[in-house]
């Protein structure tokens, strides 16, 4: 439903369009949650419970092509002090195999 439009068509030369950095999706995120989580269980989402580090949080910058396959590569050098239990891909050709897939996903 969310994605019903209206749109119009863009091309990959334009890239990633949105405006948001990675702490807006977070909180939108968070705040979707809540809802749902008020909705179905009479509480909100127990944020401290979602293991999310503050550096992922405070992470300023949009997640186009180049920033995501820097994050894959490697994760702690894009976003310093982040928990992630993902130590990045070594080989930097299946980082960008995963970036070019994403990108058949819009």
């Amino acid at each position: 439903m969310y994605r019903a439009g209206p749109f119009h068509q863009g091309v990959p030369e334009q890239g990633y369009q949105l405006s948001l950095t990675p702490r807006d999706f977070f909180t939108a995120g968070v705040q979707a949650t809540n809802a749902w989580s008020r909705k179905t269980y009479g509480k909100a989402f127990a944020l401290e419970d979602f293991r999310c580090s503050n550096a992922m949080k405070r992470a300023d910058f949009n997640w186009d092509a180049a920033n995501l396959r820097d994050y894959l590569h490697d994760p702690q050098a894009k976003v310093k002090g982040n928990h992630m239990p993902f130590s990045g891909y070594a080989n930097l050709a299946d980082a960008d195999d995963v970036v070019a897939y994403l990108q058949t996903c819009k």
